[in-house]
């Protein structure tokens, strides 16, 4: 598929993802989970509108990451720190 997906056939998939058929494997994947409005949503981009989302979010996942990871070195520092001066070993 080169391009979004139109209205009518948006409107299609959407409908068979909020009911869809007993024992299919749309149902099995709803089950288990599966955000299928969120697939159908992603239909409606182009492919190059659904790769510039995904970079986006694995820019926003690194930056979520990082800051996260200097939010624990900070508190493992503040904590060592601490666990020095109780001990003695810093004046």
């Amino acid at each position: 598929m080169s391009e979004a997906i139109d209205q009518a056939e948006y409107e299609r998939l959407l409908r068979l993802t909020e009911n869809p058929p007993p024992g299919s494997k749309l149902a099995a994947a709803r089950e288990a989970g599966v955000d299928l409005r969120q697939l159908v949503e992603n239909l409606r981009l182009t492919p190059a509108e659904r790769l510039q989302k995904a970079f986006a979010e694995a820019e926003r996942r690194r930056e979520l990451r990082e800051g996260l990871h200097r939010a624990a070195r900070r508190d493992l520092q503040r904590t060592l720190t601490k666990l020095a001066k109780e001990l003695g070993w810093e004046s």
